[in-house]
């Protein structure tokens, strides 16, 4: 999910579900993915992680500052060129 708005960004912002999330034999009640997003807010760009894929609306994130911004872009590579 992107495009204006998107978690209360003052650009644009971008949520989305990532895999990489350790769990050893799965011995933790959770999956090995996280969901992530992107957003501006109050002058940085921000990250925020939900501990559920499915607990974006009702688990409140963390969030961590990351670097001064004032807008976000997002680029992809389908294979052959950026879009």
């Amino acid at each position: 999910l992107a495009g204006a708005g998107v978690l209360a960004s003052e650009s644009e912002g971008m949520r989305f579900v990532r895999g990489g999330v350790v769990n050893p034999l799965m011995r933790l009640p959770r999956s090995n993915l996280l969901t992530v997003g992107y957003r501006i807010h109050d002058g940085y760009l921000e990250r925020l992680a939900w501990p559920l894929t499915d607990a974006a609306g009702s688990v409140k994130p963390t969030m961590q500052k990351l670097i001064p911004a004032d807008s976000l872009r997002l680029q992809f590579y389908d294979g052959t060129r950026w879009q």
